[in-house]
């Protein structure tokens, strides 16, 4: 009896799952149906045609700015200074005396000359008035001659030495720092202080690998620098590389009307590559990013008139403004999603709101 019992409880568990399971299903598959009677989801977006066209890519590589007059001033005579005249960073005129090294020792001496050549001149021309009566000879004239030839050599040499006392400036420029003082002692050779001529235009020199030395003179590069962008003119072209990188150096000239970049400023230049290759400029709501890399969404178009998002894998090669130079195989007039390219997910329904 107990075990009778027992089977009639399990067939009653039995139905009653049953049953709740039949209805369950029944809620399930309503749910699924009424699912499938609503339209697949679809997003609205702006679309761009692309257009491909050939672009050569660009490296950015570090260059320097160089003043095209920059030299050392320095003396080539010991002594005491006896006048400056130049502060630092001062305005100097090309012509100025800088340095003044005392010269009292060879005036006195050049005055001792002096008279030694007014006593010789006088020699010399009584000398001529006599041989002209035969009171003379031509040998004494000649000796006389002779001594004014000397002395007057000797007063030349003294000249250039006192000449060589004083610190010329050789062009218009500014001077740079140095602590030069009257009374100063300063050696032969002394470096006195730098002199900065005009610096409009200025140089920019830079090394470029050997595989982009094809640049000649006369071309023009972009140059970058404080948030500005200028262009350049090559200059001048080193015809040796460099033995350790086997880069070349390339001078350029630009325009510095304000003064803003000065001897040893970094700016960076842009320098084409040779060979150029086919690319999509395409606005920047296009491109979208992950951790996988670059893609967009190709917009396809089926039998029925409709479009699909099929994701598009892009190399972004330069951002120029509102536009993303990229490359990829795309076939020919393929449309890219661009305002609201965000929305999509692959293989979503779009609707083409403004096509460009």
């Amino acid at each position: 009896m107990t075990l009778f019992r027992w089977l009639v409880a399990i067939v009653i568990c039995l139905a009653v799952f049953a049953s709740l399971g039949l209805i369950k299903y029944n809620q399930v598959m309503a749910a699924i149906a009424f699912g499938e009677s609503f339209p697949e989801p679809s997003e609205t977006v702006h679309a761009q045609t692309l257009t491909p066209s050939q672009w050569r890519a660009t490296s950015l590589l570090s260059g320097e700015t160089v003043a095209p007059q920059l030299i050392m001033l320095t003396n080539q005579q010991a002594g005491i200074i006896t006048a400056v005249n130049g502060e630092s960073g001062q305005s100097i005129a090309k012509g100025t005396v800088f340095i003044q090294i005392d010269i009292s020792e060879e005036l006195a001496q050049l005055a001792a000359i002096t008279a030694q050549i007014t006593l010789a001149q006088l020699d010399v021309d009584r000398l001529g008035r006599l041989i002209k009566v035969n009171a003379s000879s031509k040998e004494q004239y000649d000796r006389a001659q002779a001594q004014l030839n000397v002395v007057n050599a000797q007063a030349d040499a003294l000249k250039a030495n006192i000449a060589k006392k004083q610190v010329m400036i050789p062009f218009t420029g500014i001077l740079g720092l140095h602590s030069l003082e009257v009374g100063q002692y300063i050696d032969a050779n002394t470096a006195l202080a730098t002199l900065i001529g005009n610096l409009d235009p200025i140089w920019v020199e830079v090394e470029i690998p050997q595989a982009l030395s094809d640049l000649s003179v006369g071309m023009s590069l972009p140059i970058y620098y404080q948030d500005r962008q200028v262009q350049g003119s090559i200059v001048a072209k080193s015809q040796v590389l460099n033995p350790v990188n086997r880069s070349v150096k390339i001078r350029m000239a630009i325009t510095n009307p304000d003064k803003q970049l000065t001897p040893g400023s970094f700016v960076q230049v842009a320098i084409p590559s040779t060979s150029e290759q086919t690319v999509y400029a395409v606005a920047d709501t296009a491109v979208r990013y992950s951790p996988l890399g670059s893609f967009v969404f190709v917009l396809k178009l089926n039998d029925n008139n409709q479009y699909r998002a099929v994701r598009q894998e892009v190399t972004v090669l330069a951002k120029q403004g509102a536009q993303v130079i990229i490359n990829a195989d795309f076939a020919t007039d393929s449309m890219i999603a661009t305002l609201g390219a965000f929305k999509l997910r692959e293989g979503m329904w779009v609707k083409v709101a403004e096509q460009q």
